[in-house]
């Protein structure tokens, strides 16, 4: 994804400016590298090794999960999955994981969210909640939420309500922190 002024992360792409090599963004969404694109519409999670140079070594994931509610209501479910399996891999081997996006409230939530639902047992609104208490600022979008609990459903008999999710989801956290009431920290260990 691109903003205008930026170059696509790929890292082939030309600076931006050269307005061929760019999607229409005429929805008012982010420009998308067109170089870039899947050509089949999939979007595929990656892992790999990087070292540094005194040869300590960290497997990286990747999910290719964008914060906009068309691309998550088409694509997240496949991610989402495949996020939580990195981690239930990552866990079983005594790794360490570190699950991150941008402000750290939407996407890396729904992935955390996948994995206590598919790995831990949890319904739903259980996971929710249990990642709310622990970092108030979780608001998965809405696109996200449907996802889960679509993927609720294969996991679960008895899915949770989604009103009930959105409630814990969305609850107001700014008051609590103006009084004092809940800390905000930059990573918050919730596993």
């Amino acid at each position: 994804m691109s903003t205008w002024g930026s170059p696509c992360d790929c890292g082939a792409c030309p600076v931006a400016g050269t307005s061929n090599l760019f999607a229409d963004a005429d929805e008012g969404g982010p420009l998308i590298c067109l170089p870039c694109l899947p050509a089949d519409g999939s979007y595929q999670f990656e892992s790999w090794v990087a070292t540094d140079e005194v040869e300590r070594s960290v497997v990286i994931g990747y999910a290719p999960l964008f914060d906009d509610e068309p691309f998550c209501r088409h694509h997240a479910e496949p991610l989402l999955l495949a996020g939580s399996d990195f981690i239930a891999l990552a866990k079983g081997e005594g790794g360490k994981v570190y699950v991150h996006c941008e402000k750290g409230y939407s996407r890396a939530a729904a992935v955390l969210i996948c994995y206590l639902m598919k790995y831990e047992g949890m319904s739903l609104l259980e996971a929710a909640t249990e990642l709310k208490a622990r970092r108030a600022r979780v608001s998965p979008n809405g696109a996200l939420v449907d996802a889960l609990a679509r993927i609720e459903q294969t996991l679960h008999a008895t899915p949770s309500d989604v009103n009930d999710v959105n409630a814990v989801l969305k609850k107001a956290w700014l008051p609590d922190y103006r009084a004092g009431r809940v800390k905000l920290n930059k990573v918050d260990v919730i596993m």
